[in-house]
């Protein structure tokens, strides 16, 4: 699939992803704040599991060799803005 759209001009896109950080906005007297839940193991993890699953967290580095999502493409529509 990657060297279908490598030879492709009009087609941008990005290499998959084998690490990624997890967000989550908290408010605080009024203000909302982006903060960075490290792992499973993050004292803020247990606060808002029930809105973040622990599969959101990347898997160890066997696990995702064996997926081979260094191998994806991640197509975002802005990169391909086609409406010149």
């Amino acid at each position: 699939m990657r060297n279908y759209f490598a030879g492709s001009s009009n087609v941008k896109f990005n290499p998959g992803l084998t690490k990624w950080k997890v967000f989550i906005e908290e408010s605080r007297q009024n203000k909302n704040k982006l903060v960075e839940i490290t792992s499973v193991n993050d004292p803020l993890y247990d606060k808002y599991k029930t809105y973040i699953h622990s599969s959101c967290f990347p898997s160890d580095e066997e696990i995702l060799k064996k997926l081979g999502l260094q191998n994806c493409i991640r197509i975002m529509p802005q990169d391909c803005d086609t409406s010149k």
